[in-house]
């Protein structure tokens, strides 16, 4: 399954072509899609992009065989081949649930060890260093991975930032050291542990008062019977 996706990847790569790749987590699903795109008309792989219409596995299969016949039991890449005479313009695109995402054919493909889960309260992705896919194909000159969500992040590596969307850029200068890393903390529960908090200094000082009271009256009390004694 892997030499699948690594057909259309490298077709690309080998033409010089950089990649795109979104990732979009604001939802309860996760939504992947990459975007590839050639001008130069003159290279070998030109007609064979433009022309693309294979199946494209959406989930990675470690046993990696030799030959792949398309399995309707099976999730697909979505594929919109839009390219002209002039240009390509190859888009795959796939919704997976928030267990299924970290078993994406793509991410699989470039990055070897990857931690990835996606939930109603916290984003955690932790991928190894290294990124393969330069290693592969070794006219690829860059690829721009854009992450997006509506959850807060409190730690991420990304080059930069635009209100939720997270991005990195890897060529093959930095490869071997571009992980990708973000992790986001649940505001919900953070709320509630503030509150809490606040419910439990609201009790201490409820019971330091109340113990206060007790003390003044007891005084109170012993210096009026002391009084009435004498």
């Amino acid at each position: 399954m892997k030499k699948v996706v690594l057909a259309v990847i490298s077709a690309f790569i080998l033409t010089g072509c950089t990649a795109e790749y979104n990732l979009d987590l604001t939802e309860s699903k996760s939504i992947e899609e990459m975007t590839i795109t050639e001008n130069n008309t003159n290279d070998t792989y030109f007609e064979y992009l433009k022309n693309y219409s294979e199946y494209v596995p959406a989930i990675y299969d470690s046993q990696d065989p030799d030959i792949i016949e398309y399995d309707p039991e099976k999730e697909y890449y979505e594929m919109s081949n839009l390219s002209t005479d002039n240009r390509v313009n190859l888009n795959l695109n796939h919704t997976f649930n928030n267990n299924s995402i970290k078993n994406s054919n793509i991410i699989k493909t470039c990055y070897e060890n990857v931690e990835l889960d996606n939930n109603d309260a916290n984003i955690n992705i932790k991928t190894s260093r290294k990124f393969l896919c330069f290693d592969k194909y070794i006219t690829l000159e860059s690829v721009k991975i854009n992450i997006k969500t509506d959850k807060k992040i409190v730690n991420h590596n990304a080059d930069s930032v635009n209100n939720n969307t997270y991005t990195w850029v890897i060529t093959p200068n930095n490869k071997d050291h571009k992980p990708i890393i973000m992790t986001s903390i649940d505001e919900n529960s953070n709320t509630s542990n503030e509150s809490d908090d606040i419910s439990t200094k609201l009790k201490i000082i409820l019971i330091t008062l109340g113990a206060f009271i007790v003390v003044i009256i007891g005084i109170i009390i012993y210096k009026t019977k002391k009084y009435n004694s004498n």
